[in-house]
């Protein structure tokens, strides 16, 4: 039986699936690198770690739901192979929703650790 290419849409089941997983695992990936930017605070070399943490996970956020589709797809439909030429922006949204959901919990921390009194 000769493979069969078709395009994945945005209504198939494995895109929404490893779409929500993607955004879903990149909330959990922000809410990590806050809690190593409150460690890192003052360390030396902590700039070159955090950078290294962010870049990292900017990376795995967008390469993960593109994977998770892979293998949610080839589950369905191992006859076919994969197009992903009619949702390839969507897989944007993970890594932008790892920077927005990071810097507003960043900013948010770093408000309160500036509110909460000081203990001796």
């Amino acid at each position: 039986m000769e493979a069969t290419s078709q395009c994945i849409g945005p209504h198939e089941p494995a895109f929404v699936a490893s779409f929500v997983a993607g955004v879903g695992f990149a909330v959990f990936l922000a809410s990590v690198l806050v809690r190593l930017e409150r460690r890192l605070q003052g360390k030396r070399m902590a700039f070159v770690y955090r950078s290294l943490a962010w870049g990292a996970a900017e990376i795995v956020a967008f390469v993960a739901p593109i994977a998770f589709t892979a293998v949610l797809d080839r589950w369905a439909h191992p006859e076919r192979t994969l197009c992903t030429s009619l949702v390839w922006r969507w897989y944007f949204v993970p890594p932008v929703v790892l920077v927005v959901t990071g810097v507003t919990w960043g900013v948010l921390d770093a408000f309160a650790q500036r509110r909460a009194p000081r203990q001796s």
